[in-house]
């Protein structure tokens, strides 16, 4: 599966929920994979250079709200198809 696809099917999935992220972290493992992979690609881009990889809280949960996350998601597919 490639990036691009990737990183639509979490930005979908995060159009579904809304608030803080009840999870067990596994939301969060899933977007540093993506950003190590997007950094990889496009690190020179400056919007991408300035994200940094999601962190938990101490109940294991992605700290992060939906929304947040997804917005971030959004800057990661502009730059993975050259928007």
């Amino acid at each position: 599966m490639d990036l691009n696809t990737r990183l639509t099917e979490l930005y979908n999935d995060l159009g579904e929920t809304e608030g803080e992220l009840v999870d067990n972290g596994a939301v969060g493992r899933v977007f540093n994979a993506l950003l190590g992979e997007v950094k990889q690609r496009h690190g020179s881009d400056p919007v991408i250079a300035e994200i940094g990889a999601i962190g938990f809280n101490m109940s294991g949960h992605t700290a992060s709200s939906a929304e947040s996350l997804r917005t971030v998601v959004g800057q990661l597919r502009a730059a993975v198809r050259g928007d």
